[in-house]
């Protein structure tokens, strides 16, 4: 859907005033530069590229896709998640664990 805490989203319904990366500033802060792009992120991205085995191999806007919608992708989403930082302020620790739902 687009909608996330991330800046381009955020500064497209008035949180913030700039749609930059705040880590890198070297572009929009979207989906795809926070797990793909942003090089602030390099060492926790290597995480995501060992899941990319089970996805076979294939471009970067397939990955994403591969990342967001496969089941098996999302402990090592949430590790880079964690790993990053990125949204310690909105969560303590992103996880898998579906107790509780």
């Amino acid at each position: 859907t687009g909608h996330n805490y991330l800046y381009c989203h955020l500064n497209c319904i008035g949180k913030v005033q700039s749609s930059d990366c705040p880590t890198c500033a070297q572009a929009p802060e979207t989906t795809f530069h926070y797990l793909l792009q942003c090089p602030a992120h390099r060492g926790a991205r290597a995480q995501l590229r060992f899941c990319r085995s089970g996805i076979g191999d294939v471009t970067e806007k397939m990955m994403l896709r591969g990342l967001l919608d496969n089941e098996k992708s999302l402990t090592p989403l949430f590790n880079f998640i964690n790993s990053t930082g990125r949204f310690r302020h909105i969560y303590r620790n992103a996880t898998t664990d579906r107790k509780g739902q």
